[in-house]
């Protein structure tokens, strides 16, 4: 007598469609972490003079006062030194860190062929007297100076504390 073939059902039948879901589980959470949650894709910053600034961002501004992170790459075969930046309406200091502290700079040299990142604690330009408070999704205009290179204009993205870049630590 021909066998019939049974519907399955209970554990068997569970069984067979978590092998199907789980494959196209995974997929989907391979193509969500590779689109990413960061910032949107921008166009890469302007250059001058062989000097290009990669990637910059800035976070919210305060009582006209705020923070930039550059980071800054020399291409060319000859040292340059960035020697200053400027925001529209408000005057903007180089910091670095001396002894555990915050101080400022007069100027940050940039070997031949080197990078220069600028990040959170570290190395960041200062800004005080800003006559326009900047929020998330704004973006501010600054105009960034080299000794060799000249003068190069920006517009960098402010973003949430902690929430760009994701790249590791210098």
């Amino acid at each position: 007598m021909e066998e019939k073939a049974r519907p399955v059902s209970g554990f068997r039948a569970h069984r067979a469609w978590w092998r199907a879901l789980v494959p196209a589980f995974h997929c989907i959470c391979l193509v969500a972490a590779a689109c990413g949650r960061g910032h949107p894709a921008r166009a890469p910053l302007p250059a001058i003079g062989g000097v290009e600034v990669v990637e910059g961002w800035a976070y919210p501004t305060t009582q006209g006062a705020g923070a930039a992170y550059q980071e800054i790459r020399n291409t060319e075969r000859v040292a340059d030194t960035l020697v200053g930046v400027d925001a529209r309406g408000g005057t903007g200091m180089l910091m670095g860190t001396a002894a555990g502290g915050m101080t400022m700079l007069d100027a940050i040299p940039l070997a031949a062929g080197a990078e220069l990142r600028m990040w959170p604690g570290d190395r960041h330009v200062r800004f005080d007297g800003l006559k326009t408070e900047y929020a998330i999704g704004d973006s501010i205009p600054l105009t960034v100076r080299f000794t060799r290179a000249g003068a190069v204009s920006v517009r960098v993205p402010v973003v949430a504390y902690g929430e760009l870049p994701s790249p590791e630590r210098p």
